[in-house]
């Protein structure tokens, strides 16, 4: 019988996709380890920076796929 105890998180935390939740002010809010896998960035690390610093994307400067989702 599966374990029907989980929390909300554990899907966030155990999905195989990298996942990050960033702020309005496009700082990292969380990140699942899959994240830290592609980032290099230890969750504790990448809390409360910008993404663009965490995620270090050409695309970051010139056309934030984030600047749309906040305005």
């Amino acid at each position: 019988m599966p374990n029907k105890n989980h929390e909300p998180g554990d899907v966030v935390r155990h999905a195989a996709d990298a996942l990050l939740a960033i702020g309005g002010d496009k700082r990292i809010l969380s990140m699942n380890p899959s994240a830290e896998a592609l980032t290099g960035f230890r969750e504790a690390e990448a809390v409360g920076l910008l993404c663009r610093d965490v995620l270090r994307s050409s695309l970051c400067e010139t056309a934030c796929p984030f600047e749309r989702a906040f305005v």
